[in-house]
This record gives C-alpha cells, structure tokens and sequence, in this order.
C-alpha cells in the first residue's frame, strides 16, 4: 500500500508506519480499539478468526479492517505470536482531548517470538531462544539468548549437521540469519513448519566483519584495549584481585574484541568511576540496563520499559518516556474505573430484576457480563524504600585518626595516608577505579591487615559497615532468615516491617536471597544496617544497583543521619549537597 493524497491523514500515518514495519502485523490505536488494515486485517482475520469489515479511507473501495479491544490485545497478540508473526503496537501518546489534529500515535514495543516477555505467552519450564546464525567461508556463527532470562552463548560450527544440532539442542522460537544462510542446505521449510520456528533474513551489511570492527572503532574512539584504561590496571593481573571498577573495564573491553552485532550492557555505570562513566555516556549508544538516570538522559533516544510482565518501547529521552508512561497508566485506571463501575451497575440490575418483570432483560445483560473481556486491575505502585539509621551519642573530637597508613596486597597501593575524622563529619572518597578506595575501608574495618602504619577509632566509635559484595554465607537463605538470624530478638512481624520500609515486597521477602536482584540486595544489607545503632557509618559504593527512588531514600536518610559518616562514591550527584568534604585520592 502506497501513501496518496486520496488518503485520510490518519490513514497516511498508519500507511507510513506500516512501511517502517513492513515484516510486523501493525495493531494501530483507535480509540478503545487496536485496528487493522489492509493485508494485516485480513491475515488477522484469518488466524484469529475475527469478524472482516471496512473503513472508508479516501479511496474508491472501503479498506479491509479488523480490530481488538485495547485491553485484552495481549491474548490476541500472544496468540498471533504463537502461530510465528511479529506484532508491532501503535499507541496513542498523548491525550485525544487535547492533540490538534489526528491524536499522536508511536510504536512502542515491537513482539516476536524469541522477543516476548509476557507470561501468558511463555512455557515457565521451558527457555525461550531467539538464535541468530550467519553463514561465512563454509562455516557458521551462532549466537543464542534467552531475553527472559538473560542468559546468552555463543559458538561456532563448521557444517550444516553441527548447526542442525544447535538449532535442536535449543529449539529457538525465532531465528535472524544472512542471506547466505538460506543458501547453505538447510531445509528453510522445515524449520518453520515441523519446528515451528520462526525465521527472518536480514541483510548481508549487518554482518559484514569489517564494518563491525570500524564501526566499533569510530564509535567508541578506541582503537586497542588502552581506550578503556586497561593498560593502568596491568595486562597480567590476575581478574580475583582487581576492584570492582577495574573488571567491568575488563569486561566491556572483551565485549568489543567480540565485535558484537548489538551490545546488551546490565547496569554498566555500577563501579565506573566518573571518568569513564562520561566516557560510556559519550560513546555508547547500544541497548542498556540502568538505573543511573542522569546516565540514561544523557544517552538514550529510546526507553523500553518492562512493566506487569510486558515490556513496551518509547522513542525519546528518559524524561520524556517517563511522561508518555504516566499519560498510559493514568487513560488505563481511567478506563478500568469506567468498566468497573459498568460491572457493578450491571450485577445491581441483574440482582433486582432477574426474577422480574424485566428477568429477560436480565438475563440478557447476565450473558453480556460473562462475555466481556475484563481488564485486569491496574498493577499496585512499586513498594517504595525508606532508611532510617539509629544514631548513638556522639561528641565532636576525633572518631577516627589514621597515621602513615599504607594499604593493599602483595604491594601498596595507597601509602603515607595521614587524616583525622571528627565526631559528626561526613567525608566522601572519590578517585579512579583500582586505585584503593575499597581496600582502605576493608582495612580501617579490620577486614585486612595494614602494610604500615596506625588506624585509631575513638572508644566512643560504633561502626556501621556498607561492604560493596554482595556476598552472603548462604545464598539460599532467604531475606527474613538473614534478618531474623542477626537480630533473634526481633519478632516475625518486625523482621517483615523492617523489610518492607527498606523496599522488599513480601513475595521477595520470602525467596532465596541469591535469587534477587542486585538492588534488591542491596536493600537486604541496608536493611541489617537500620537495624543496628551507631555513630560511625563507613560506606563503599552502597547506591550501586538501586534504583532512583532507593538512591534519593538513602540520600536523605545520610543527611539527616546525625553521626559520622565516610562514604566512597562515584556519583557526585548522590553526595552534592549534604558531604562537608570530597576527597580525591588521584589528585596530589
């Protein structure tokens, strides 16, 4: 279909999106509906057995049209999603009462079969593969993932029996391969009809080597390992005695040797230092996982947010997906609102007149009911942290002085350190990755030994440790064990209200700690840490993990913490306002 001046304006737009996902079923909002046109609605029509209509659009002939109700398109999609199709969903974006014109409509999420996230579409006990396979020089490369799950491998074969292999061995619901692929022997039909996989061919460009490899190079403006500060660290060092910092440097710089098609990066600003936090900001544009707001703003031209099982795509800056998802969610509990109170004054006329006069009419609206797609309930907003930390007296002489102190390993990394802190004070360390911030505190917390020199606490001080691990004894145990087994004379009751306040809901309460996230543990040692009165709280890198709302909860509760506090962290943000002294361990 071609756009013509004959078209309604809102028919142009729908043609001009459809050619952008010419490979996807386009569900276009119309009002309480997703609609279809054209070639869509009569395949829809077909596969879901839906009523076939029309709709004039400014042509001679009415334009074939099927559609489904907003609220219940996730049955129909997974649905189609089954049969092998890809769905693309065009939403409204802003408001019908006040758009000019045609009501703004982007596509938000684009469903595939190795893509989905919905529950109801996805077998719990089994993996769902997205595979891709490029076909070069007589040999194969495969790389699989499962986006639920985040597990990802790669390998390569050099036959078409050992790729068949692969593709059984795993069983993809979908799978991109090159042009080349498709000439190698294998049998195209079988896959997509004995095993149901669904196979898509993309352009020889995406995989051409060398072009990955300048790209990368262009883009990230390294040309060798010393663009991520590799050289710094040392070649040879072994991976078990670098910092936190030091092997996400490792790690990124791996990823780039791989010459990846598409970069997926979990939450890569956690133990960056500044500098290459910038760095990444500056350069990277690939598929993220974070927190670090500021970060997202800086880079981001898209937001797919995972939301109740379902994830959805905006096109624009965090700040402007944050709008677009607020305007949603308020039209959904708006139309929820409506249909819950059509439910209730239905059952009211069923309940008086069902025995009535009127009971035909009853039991005719009684058979509506029961057909009527329902919406679920809107979800219940996100269990919100809150920190507290009890605060011992305290005075304001020396809580901690440090004389000719030098810490490390084998080797010093930091030496000559002399400073005092005062009762009170609240000092943040700052410096680059690897130099030895972490391993300070673990020797003023006496978790390693000093090479040379003193580090005297007051006997006034108790101390309150953040370490940046998340490391547990038991990874089984659950955050209500962990709690109940440190503080045993708190009661059930108490050791959930304590969770909760910290942010874990009760179904994370109850799970094996090693099974959370990483901010969700960190709640967990946060939490030990509102449990315990001090006067000293000694902080490495706690904002690692937690999201914003955590971030601003812990912020508040270190400034109004009246005690002493001595914080490493990168993130100038989270400190600027209330630390009364910043110290750069990298300067002189």
């Amino acid at each position: 279909m071609k756009i013509t001046n004959t078209l309604s304006p809102m028919m142009q737009h729908y043609v001009k999106t459809k050619e952008e996902y010419s490979d996807c079923i386009l569900f276009y909002r119309l009002g309480d509906f997703y609609e279809m046109f054209f070639e869509d609605a009569q395949t829809v029509s077909k596969e879901l057995e839906l009523t076939l209509t029309g709709k004039d659009c400014g042509m001679a002939e009415r334009a074939p049209m099927c559609g489904v109700p907003f609220h219940a398109a996730e049955v129909y999609i997974n649905r189609l999603i089954s049969k092998g199709y890809k769905v693309a969903v065009c939403e409204q974006v802003e408001d019908p009462k006040q758009a000019k014109g045609i009501v703004k409509r982007e596509v938000i999420r684009v469903v595939t079969p190795g893509t989905t996230l919905n529950t109801q579409a996805l077998d719990e006990t089994k993996n769902n593969y997205i595979m891709s396979v490029v076909y070069l020089s007589n040999r194969f490369g495969i790389a699989i993932a499962d986006v639920t799950t985040g597990d990802f491998m790669v390998t390569e074969v050099e036959n078409i029996r050992k790729l068949l292999d692969e593709i059984y061995k795993f069983s993809p619901a979908e799978l991109l391969c090159n042009e080349a692929f498709c000439m190698c022997g294998a049998d195209m039909d079988e896959l997509r009809n004995r095993l149901h996989i669904s196979v898509s061919t993309l352009e020889n460009w995406y995989f051409d080597d060398e072009l990955c490899a300048r790209t990368l190079k262009e883009h990230f403006h390294v040309g060798t390992l010393e663009g991520l500060g590799l050289k710094a660290i040392g070649m040879e060092r072994p991976i078990a005695k670098m910092s936190g910092g030091q092997r996400a440097k490792v790690i990124l710089a791996k990823l780039l040797l791989q010459k990846p098609d598409v970069l997926l990066l979990d939450e890569p600003t956690n133990f960056l230092d500044k500098e290459h936090v910038t760095w990444l900001a500056d350069y990277l544009s690939e598929l993220v996982v974070s927190h670090d707001y500021e970060f997202l703003e800086r880079i981001s031209d898209c937001i797919c947010d995972i939301d109740n099982g379902t994830i959805m795509k905006y096109h624009g800056t965090y700040s402007e997906f944050f709008k677009k998802k607020t305007l949603l969610r308020e039209e959904y509990i708006r139309q929820y609102a409506a249909q819950q109170k059509k439910i209730r004054e239905t059952e009211e006329f069923i309940r008086k007149n069902i025995a009535g006069r009127k009971s035909k009419m009853a039991r005719g609206r009684r058979k509506q009911l029961e057909r009527m797609d329902k919406m679920e309930a809107p979800e219940q907003a996100e269990l919100q942290a809150s920190f507290r930390f009890p605060a011992l007296p305290l005075t304001d002489t020396d809580h901690l002085i440090v004389k000719h102190l030098a810490v490390g390993y084998q080797y010093p990394l930091l030496a000559g350190l002399n400073f005092s802190v005062r009762g009170g004070q609240k000092i943040v360390i700052t410096g680059f990755n690897g130099i030895g911030k972490s391993t300070l505190l673990k020797t003023l917390v006496g978790e390693l030994l000093s090479m040379q020199g003193e580090v005297m606490f007051s006997s006034q001080a108790v101390i309150g440790y953040f370490a940046q691990d998340l490391l547990w004894t038991d990874r089984e145990q659950t955050p209500v064990k962990i709690i109940s087994d440190t503080y045993p004379r708190l009661s059930s009751k108490e050791v959930r209200r304590s969770l909760a306040r910290c942010g874990i809901s009760k179904k994370h309460a109850l799970q094996s700690v090693g099974t959370l996230s990483g901010g969700e543990q960190a709640k967990v040692k946060l939490c030990l840490l509102t449990l315990r009165p001090c006067n000293f709280l000694i902080l490495d890198e706690p904002t690692n993990h937690l999201d914003e709302q955590a971030k601003n909860a812990l912020k508040e509760a270190l400034a109004d913490f009246p005690g002493t506090v001595l914080l490493v962290s990168h993130e100038e943000s989270f400190y600027r306002g209330w630390a009364q002294r910043v110290i750069n361990i990298g300067e002189k």
